[in-house]
């Protein structure tokens, strides 16, 4: 009867583990792109764009470039971030802004592709990965992150730093 009772507690501690094992292994995955947008885009003061691949598609082939098409139909996701600073509470806004993009870059190891700040201290960041490409655009008067996921290849970083593709 004792070897009984110790085999059940057993069984429950086991289990509690286990549970405390799943609970921590889920919390520390890697945050996705999309809950920071998720997170941000209902916020006031803060302007949102999501655009799903068949615009994009569309788009592209409006203006009868097919290399262009081809590299435009490697996207599947582009969303945008904005954050006009009028305030102090918006200066606030930003920052958790810019810190959350800043873990998500840090956390998923992505590279630091591109950075220019220009005469009037606009600061524009470009990162990638694989799948991900992140402008982080920052001045005195707003903060915007552009966020793209796809086939992240060299000839779709390549044409959005040569300016075959842009964002607007």
């Amino acid at each position: 009867m004792i070897i009984m009772k110790n085999k059940y507690n057993m069984k429950k501690i086991i289990l509690i583990l286990m549970g405390l094992w799943l609970s921590i292994s889920l919390f520390a995955q890697k945050p996705d792109f999309i809950n920071i947008f998720n997170k941000y885009e209902n916020i006031q003061g803060v302007s949102a764009v999501s655009i799903s691949p068949g615009l994009v598609f569309s788009s592209s082939k409006s203006n009868g470039n097919n290399n262009t098409s081809q590299i435009v139909k490697q996207l599947k996701l582009l969303k945008i971030l904005t954050i006009s600073i009028k305030n102090e509470s918006d200066k606030v806004l930003s920052r958790k802004l810019i810190k959350e993009v800043t873990n998500y870059i840090s956390s998923h190891e992505m590279n630091e592709l591109m950075h220019v700040k220009d005469e009037n201290n606009e600061i524009v960041t470009i990162y990638n990965s694989l799948h991900e490409l992140i402008f982080l655009i920052l001045d005195e008067d707003e903060t915007s992150v552009i966020y793209l996921q796809g086939n992240i290849s060299k000839t779709v970083t390549d044409a959005v730093l040569d300016g075959t593709i842009s964002i607007n």
